[in-house]
């Protein structure tokens, strides 16, 4: 297992998003005695993802990829839906932050922050666009 997220629906059910070899396994966790996998959403295999939530969308980062990809959320429990992949970075990705109250994304290329953070408009969820980038201080 690598990175793990929680959302929690419109509806009140608490689901965990969990990365494991090759996919996301989306497990629904409302009644911890009974926690069944609901969904999984395919990915590139990799050593690591990352994955967080904005409205109910999952954003997913993998150092397998160099793209972001979008999960619609709404069909849960039923199912989920890829919306796309977005971007074309430089390197892998290894961590996503969204500040949700600004609705940004932070992409992380490398986890030694010696490339830029790359900062992305979530304001239509499915079709983010690139805002600017925090370059990491030099020493």
């Amino acid at each position: 297992y690598t990175d793990c997220w929680g959302y929690t629906a419109p509806d009140g059910r608490e689901y965990a998003l969990i990365g494991v070899n090759a996919l996301v396994s989306i497990l629904d966790v409302t009644d911890p005695a009974n926690i069944t996998e609901v969904a999984t959403v395919p990915f590139v295999n990799a050593g690591w993802y990352d994955m967080k939530t904005y409205q109910h969308y999952m954003y997913v980062s993998s150092e397998g990829s160099n793209s972001i990809r979008i999960v619609d959320l709404s069909g849960l429990p039923g199912s989920v839906s890829v919306v796309g992949d977005y971007g074309n970075f430089a390197t892998t990705l290894h961590n996503v932050y969204i500040d949700t109250s600004a609705a940004l994304l932070y992409a992380v290329e490398d986890f030694h922050f010696s490339k830029p953070v790359t900062i992305i408009s979530l304001a239509d969820p499915e079709n983010p666009v690139e805002v600017g980038a925090l370059t990491p201080a030099s020493g």
